[in-house]
């Protein structure tokens, strides 16, 4: 009798471990839900400048991270750059460990589930490596020059007019940006960059303007109904 073939025994760690690898299906063209996010589109097309004014949940960030995945695939931008204040409601950002990125990567997290529902997250964990994307907290802005890419300035409410001129002056050629915040969800009394920014290039023929209302939250009908609760 020949010798009986021994079966190979399944390493159940390394499958743990190591989890088949998932095929990435992009979401279907972005198509506006009313009629502000429509508007909010053309402008991310036409303007270099473009201020996302209003509540939470009404797809402000969604939709200018959205475009410029866009933008980036169809070969039209070098980079999409991302920043944000490190601010957060009554807590020191401090206290998170490990390095910069580290302490960063909490406050770039919704965009980043954005970028890799449209790009895949293996794909952006690439570019973030190569530099493609580039997520910047405001402090270290300066001396940077904008060329060539897409920046989405995410919760730019808390922001000083000092900080926001800071930002604003790196824009290059070759750049667009996107300011997106709540001006009644501000941290500190004394933000008053994204308001003061508004008031003094919004109109610029450069610049592009939506100010969302409470009834443009898309987020959940229960998101509405709370944000619009909070204004009696």
């Amino acid at each position: 009798m020949g010798k009986k073939k021994r079966q190979r025994q399944p390493n159940y760690q390394q499958e743990e471990m190591a989890p088949p690898r998932k095929r990435h299906t992009p979401p279907p063209p972005l198509k506006p839900r009313n009629e502000r996010q429509a508007r909010l589109l053309s402008n991310l097309e036409h303007h270099q400048l473009n201020f996302a004014l209003g509540p939470a949940g009404t797809g402000k960030t969604y939709c200018a991270a959205r475009h410029a995945c866009q933008l980036f695939q169809d070969g039209h931008i070098d980079k999409i750059i991302v920043t944000r204040p490190m601010v957060t409601s009554e807590e020191d950002p401090g206290y998170l460990p490990g390095d910069l990125g580290e302490k960063y990567a909490p406050y770039f997290a919704p965009v980043r589930e954005i970028l890799e529902e449209h790009l895949g997250p293996g794909p952006v964990e690439y570019f973030i490596k190569s530099g493609q994307i580039q997520i910047a907290p405001l402090a270290f802005l300066r001396g940077w020059t904008f060329k060539n890419c897409f920046v989405l300035f995410d919760e730019c409410q808390n922001t000083t007019e000092a900080q926001m001129k800071l930002f604003l002056t790196r824009i290059g050629e070759g750049a667009q940006v996107c300011l997106a915040g709540d001006e009644s969800q501000v941290d500190e009394p004394h933000f008053r960059g994204l308001t003061d920014a508004f008031e003094r290039f919004g109109d610029l023929s450069e610049a592009g303007a939506v100010r969302f209302l409470p009834q443009d939250v898309t987020r959940s009908a229960l998101a509405q109904k709370i944000v619009q609760g909070y204004l009696k």
